[in-house]
């Protein structure tokens, strides 16, 4: 361990794109390349090596393949601690909410009216680029408090009147699209090992598609048009 952290001083970059992905970007666009010359460029090389039994390029290939893999596993966690502590804080917003209901009989337009008789602050939702809690309110009484789990399309919402957490791509359903191509591709299966409901929201999506429906907001800048979300966890 001690000699990777000492080639880890010599080449900073590993870390710098750590700090970089899980937290500023907060997206795991880097973990996703990276993986991908991980497998298609330093595994290659590595093996290369060891089969020319040259152990220079096999030790070169071979330190910075786990050193990237470690880079890698970093991110994921801090991005799934990052959430996590987003959907712990994100409670405080939603008793305020649900306390100010109560007082007043509806919800509020805006967070901004919780302050300050039901919040001293509003809490920032994650330690990342656009880590702000976002209050959509939607005609017929629809009210969401979201955060961009993984920007910058992929959304954490919390519906206030189902009580529930739901996960979406809010931009215009390149998610959803791509799971239904993977769906219908021969991998229903894998989907469906990752999760059970994936068959229910392929078919949801498809009537979603072909009735065309949307909703309005009333107070999201940032949303233009959203579908309902296919997969609920």
């Amino acid at each position: 361990m001690a000699f990777y952290l000492s080639a880890m001083k010599k080449n900073p970059l590993p870390l710098i794109l750590f700090i970089i992905d899980a937290f500023l970007m907060g997206g795991g666009a880097i973990a996703v390349i990276t993986s991908f010359v991980i497998l298609f460029y330093f595994l290659p090389k590595s093996v290369a090596g060891f089969i020319e039994k040259d152990k220079e390029k096999f030790k070169k290939y071979s330190i910075r393949l786990v050193i990237y893999m470690l880079m890698v596993v970093a991110i994921i966690a801090g991005l799934f601690l990052n959430n996590k502590f987003a959907e712990y804080k994100s409670k405080f917003i939603v008793a305020a909410l649900e306390e100010y209901k109560a007082k007043y009989s509806h919800y509020p337009p805006s967070l901004d009216k919780l302050l300050p008789e039901f919040l001293t602050k509003i809490p920032l939702a994650k330690y990342s680029f656009n880590g702000q809690f976002r209050y959509v309110s939607f005609e017929d009484d629809v009210h969401w408090l979201t955060f961009a789990s993984f920007p910058p399309y992929g959304s954490a919402n919390y519906k206030l009147k189902e009580k529930k957490w739901f996960y979406q791509n809010y931009g215009c359903g390149n998610l959803n699209i791509f799971i239904c191509c993977f769906y219908y591709s021969g991998f229903r299966e894998w989907l469906i090992w990752i999760n059970p409901k994936i068959e229910d929201a392929v078919g949801e999506l498809i009537k979603i598609t072909q009735n065309h429906r949307r909703l309005k907001p009333r107070n999201h800048r940032t949303i233009g048009c959203c579908m309902e979300p296919i997969v609920s966890f």
